[in-house]
């Protein structure tokens, strides 16, 4: 839908000009544009955001005061492309230093971070790698850039989480980020030294050359002075390229001696002068020779020995070690307390900094013990366990304090606030960033923009063994669709991919509430608790509260663990014997999606989406008897959505255990629901049928009838065919009702053997008449007033037929004649019709959307709601459209014809019409729309 869009709400009767219609979150007005007949009307409301919008509408009431019952709707607005909001540095911008390092792009809603690359296609600068810090940032890393110079990166295959591709040119302007460095008043830095800094043990009679790495171009310059007991050489230097310079030391080095390389008058390009301090410490490089005796060491490491802090984000884990090492060892054990795990490390700086890759292996709240015993120096000698640095020869360290971004970063209970056995855990607006594909299977707001998770490691078993349920209580931070909270559960498995795919970890999925609540029945063990909020257009998590709690029995009525029966408080007994029994549930009672484990899908098995639910067990006694039910919401009028009623042979089954269903029932509907089966215990589930609305006020009444002569088809009197039957209807109720009959009608029922495949029935008064098969339990007419005298019935000779009159009717005899009738004879021809071609889209035509055929001496004639009357020969070929200038509402659903002409009725009243039955073909099979009966009206 579109964001500029008119919402038009047409109802079945003349309204009073009142009500009011809310887009929630948006707009609420009343000032409404009313049709002429009051049955119809048009509110533009101001320009709608992107995603889904629910609409109400309250306190409207037709022209005799009788109140509309509260209804809502949703839909989605369009979405548009996704945009860069900001960068850093920003659009144009100049003076941008060449040691930028990283750029930052923030876009206007949360994306897809698994694709899009950014590449530089002017200024020569090298993407070092990308980072999402949110679905809505992004850090790119580059190396030092040029100087004075203009830089333009692409950003080439970005699309949100729907999959809308982005639009770079609104902040970038030409589809690319572009902005000038500076000129270069930075100092250049050594960025790697072979033998590195401090380096003990270096084999002066191996090593010949020293090598000095740069962040940037040199200027070939300056010069380099070895100082060894006091004396001092100028060493013989080689630029290999801008960055990298070669000390020659070819027997310049001495045995078990401290050797310092004192770098003077090194400049980068532009004439800056080195900084010493990165690396080097003094502007100096520092080393001691001697012979393999003294045990290697770390002497740093990032995280230092003893963190209690270090991220989950963290990639990697360096070691600065005292000497050049053996780098065929590259595998280090790391223990986690659970599972040991090994990563591979990579030697720089001469051999002595080893960096471990642990991307994706580090989590939150966790103590890691990395063993550095295995390590050997380049003369074989292992490394010193009881250094002082390490202690014990591994590096420990713990993970920080957690805040659910992922199942790295769960939250636990030591994170709640608990009181009263009750932990509560609160997440701010954006506290979470990324979107790991939990809470999502259910989401009535499309792919939330990131979602959270919580550990809870229950250590009591099921209510069945004597232990408790979890109780989990979700609740957004406000009640617009983004705001409202999705919530999964999973048990034993975090990752939502593998929990997923492993049949019955997945719990319980529900969405779509402000506040949801739910009670599940669950052994001891870890489960996992993902919530989310917002959807595929919003840009943050907007927040919210989730509580957890083990609870000694779950509220009766919620679920399958302890259903409604003639027990429970909200029981109401008969008024008498063979009266309704009924149980009364209020406002607020049920508050947890109970029917299924994953809202939208395991449903109602007649209602896609449903809200709280009630379920009740329901004993039927007789394998004869039929049980009417009944649901009504409360007399003051307080219920505000329709229920939907599922009755089940079991209680925790699917859809294929459901045998009577029904939804869009009214809160004050006559109309109940029959149900004929074995005798035995069923289930019947009371939902509302609004997801977002609380559990209404309702009473359901459930009454086991065994029907009296003439009240049901299977109990009807008998007829005779052949003869007019004396009949006396009496029955003061019926528990079978035909579709043209109110549901307080009283009726009784007949039935004959049909003795002719054509048999007339009739009546010696107008009054309502339905027949029905009794084999095929299926309605073969249904008809009123003086038209139903005569009934027509067509069947197999034997079958056996039901009639159903009107008890007060006055109705006193039945005529029943067999009629002479061999069906239709003859074998089918094929018309070999080909469909048009659609004009709007080039298609060929649906054939589903044919709604009506006539068929004249030479003609064949349909109608398409897209273009009209199509038209074609008898004998069959490529059927063509008029051009007749006639739309659906002039078409309608039905047409007759009569010799070459065709009649049609029009579906609805339009603006300046006389009547509803229109000659749109004339006498000579010519297109001549004729108004045809214009004392009609709709």
């Amino acid at each position: 839908v579109a964001a500029d869009t008119t919402v038009v709400v047409r109802f079945s009767e003349p309204m009073e000009d009142a009500g009011e219609i809310d887009l929630v979150g948006v707009v609420r007005s009343d000032e409404l544009t009313w049709n002429a007949t009051n049955d119809e009307l048009t509110f533009v409301p101001p320009a709608l955001p992107e995603g889904p919008v629910e609409v109400r509408l309250n306190g409207f009431a037709d022209v005799a005061g009788n109140a509309l019952f509260p209804h809502a709707f949703s839909f989605d607005v369009a979405r548009s492309a996704p945009l860069v909001t900001a960068s850093s540095p920003a659009e144009g911008a100049t003076d941008v230093s060449g040691r930028v390092g990283t750029i930052t792009i923030e876009f206007s809603r949360g994306m897809d971070v698994s694709v899009g690359t950014v590449s530089a296609v002017e200024g020569g600068a090298t993407v070092l790698g990308m980072r999402w810090t949110s679905t809505r940032a992004l850090e790119v890393s580059v190396d030092v850039l040029a100087y004075e110079t203009t830089h333009r990166f692409a950003l080439e295959g970005f699309t949100d989480r729907a999959g809308n591709a982005l639009d770079a040119t609104s902040y970038l302007e030409d589809g690319h980020l572009d902005f000038t460095t500076s000129a270069d008043t930075d100092a250049p830095r050594v960025a790697e030294a072979t033998p590195n800094e401090g380096t003990l043990d270096v084999d002066d009679g191996a090593t010949t050359e020293i090598v000095l790495v740069f962040d940037e171009p040199m200027a070939e310059a300056g010069t380099a002075t070895l100082v060894v007991d006091g004396t001092e050489t100028v060493l013989d230097a080689t630029w290999s390229d801008p960055r990298t310079l070669t000390l020659d030391v070819v027997g310049l080095l001495r045995g078990d001696a401290e050797h310092r390389v004192r770098l003077e008058g090194l400049t980068d390009v532009a004439g800056n002068a080195l900084d010493g301090a990165p690396v080097l410490v003094d502007g100096a490089l520092d080393f001691v020779t001697g012979r393999d005796v003294a045990e290697p060491f770390v002497r740093i490491s990032d995280p230092v020995e003893g963190s209690d802090n270090v991220g989950w984000r963290r990639d990697v884990i360096r070691l600065e070690l005292s000497e050049a090492m053996d780098t065929s060892i590259t595998d280090v054990t790391i223990d986690d307390g659970v599972a040991p795990f090994v990563v591979t490390g990579t030697w720089s700086m001469g051999d002595s900094v080893l960096t471990l890759d642990v991307t994706g292996r580090l989590a939150a709240a966790t103590s890691y013990r990395v063993d550095l015993r295995g390590l050997m120096d380049a003369g074989g000698t292992p490394l010193d366990a009881d250094h002082p640095y390490l202690g014990d020869g591994a590096l420990d360290f713990v993970g920080d304090q957690p805040t659910g971004e992922n199942c790295r970063d769960a939250v636990t209970t030591a994170e709640a606030t608990t009181t009263d056995g009750v932990h509560r855990w609160a997440f701010p607006e954006a506290s979470i960033a990324f979107a790991d594909g939990g809470a999502s299977t259910c989401g009535v707001n499309g792919s939330p923009p990131a979602d959270g998770v919580i550990r809870y490691t229950k250590t009591t078993g099921d209510l069945a063994s004597g232990g408790t349920a979890l109780r989990i209580r979700a609740e957004g931070v406000g009640n617009l669709l983004q705001e409202r909270l999705t919530v999964q559960v999973f048990a034993g498995v975090c990752e939502p991919t593998v929990a997923l795919a492993t049949p019955g970890t997945e719990l319980k999925c529900v969405s779509g509430r402000q506040v949801q609540e739910q009670y599940l029945d669950l052994p001891a063990g870890d489960y996992y608790v993902w919530f989310s909020s917002g959807g595929s257009t919003t840009a943050f998590f907007y927040g919210g509260t989730i509580e957890l709690e083990e609870v000694a029995a779950v509220p009766e009525g919620e679920s399958c663990v302890d259903p409604l029966d003639r027990t429970s408080a909200q029981y109401v007994a008969p008024s008498a014997a063979g009266e309704a029994e009924s149980w009364l549930l209020t406002t607020g009672s049920m508050t947890g999606y109970d029917v299924g484990v994953v809202a939208g899908t395991d449903e109602i098995a007649c209602d896609a989406r449903t809200g709280p639910d009630a379920v009740i067990e329901v004993q039927k006694a007789s394998a004869t008897s039929v049980l009417r039910i009944h649901a009504e919401g409360d007399a003051e009028n307080t219920t505000s959505m329709d229920f939907s009623l599922d009755l089940r042979t079991t209680c925790d089954g699917g859809e294929e255990d459901s045998v009577l269903c029904e939804y869009s029932i009214a809160p004050r509907a006559d109309g109940a629901r029959y149900f004929r089966g074995p005798a035995g215990t069923y289930y019947l589930w009371v939902a509302a049928e609004f997801y977002s609305i609380d559990f209404p006020t309702v009473r359901v009444s459930v009454q086991e009838i065994e029907p009296a002569a003439g009240e049901s088809c299977a109990t009807a009197l008998p007829l005779t065919v052949g003869t007019t039957n004396a009949v006396s209807p009496g029955s003061t109720r019926t528990v079978d009702h035909p579709s043209c009959a109110e549901a307080t009608d009283a009726l009784t029922w007949y039935r004959f053997t049909a003795t002719t495949r054509h048999t007339r029935l009739r009546s010696n008064t107008g009054a309502l008449v339905a027949t029905a098969h009794v084999a095929g339990a299926r309605e073969l007419d249904c008809r009123e007033g003086a038209e139903s005298r005569d009934a027509t019935v067509f069947s197999e000779i034997g079958d056996e037929i039901c009639v159903a009159v009107a008890t007060d009717a006055g109705v006193t005899s039945l005529e029943l004649e067999a009629m002479a009738y061999e069906g239709v004879a003859g074998a089918p021809t094929v018309l070999p019709f080909t469909l048009p071609i659609n004009p709007s889209n080039g298609e060929t035509l649906n054939p589903g959307t044919l709604y009506w055929v006539g068929l004249t001496p030479t003609t064949l004639y349909s109608n398409n709601a897209q273009v009209g009357v199509l038209t074609g020969p008898v004998a069959g070929g490529v059927m063509e459209y008029l051009q007749d200038g006639l739309g659906f509402e002039e078409l309608g659903y039905a047409a007759v014809v009569v010799g070459e002409q065709l009649f049609v009725l029009e579906e609805q009243q339009r603006s300046g019409a006389t009547g509803r039955v229109r000659r749109v073909i004339d006498t000579m099979g010519r297109l001549n729309p004729v108004e045809w009966d214009t004392g009609s009206a709709y």
